[in-house]
């Protein structure tokens, strides 16, 4: 029953920011800012195991990680409000996918609107020691 009311309530979710986004798109297709939450929920979705993405198909949920990512990626190139954000996401998501190169990148942004950010100088700075030392 609590899976069930998740998963409703999820799909709910989604499909009304889904709306809210999309007609934001219609109204100002430069929003850049409204991709990121599609993109999110789109990569989120679609790196969810089989099982998983097979049970939230039926509350009617769907994504696709590549798609998400393509979406995240408009964010971080033209958004305005959430476009950091959106970079941090990417970062993230790079690293999940084991591309620290692509993090690299997000991050050097970071640092350079940033850079009194010690959160971002610190995340670079880990990306830079290799693997192992890091485990010693």
């Amino acid at each position: 029953m609590f899976i069930s009311s998740t998963f409703h309530d999820l799909a709910d979710h989604r499909q009304e920011f889904g709306r809210n986004s999309k007609k934001l798109l219609v109204v100002a297709p430069d929003a850049a800012d409204a991709y990121l939450g599609l993109g999110t929920a789109n990569y989120f979705i679609g790196s969810l195991p089989g099982i998983k993405k097979f049970f939230l198909g039926f509350a009617g949920i769907h994504g696709d990680k590549e798609a998400g990512i393509q979406q995240i990626e408009i964010a971080a190139a033209h958004g305005h409000y959430l476009r950091p954000f959106a970079k941090i996401l990417l970062a993230l998501a790079a690293l999940r996918e084991k591309k620290p190169e692509v993090a690299r990148i997000q991050l050097n942004e970071l640092v350079a609107e940033f850079p009194v950010n010690p959160l971002f100088v610190r995340e670079l700075a880990k990306l830079k020691v290799p693997l192992e030392s890091r485990r010693k």
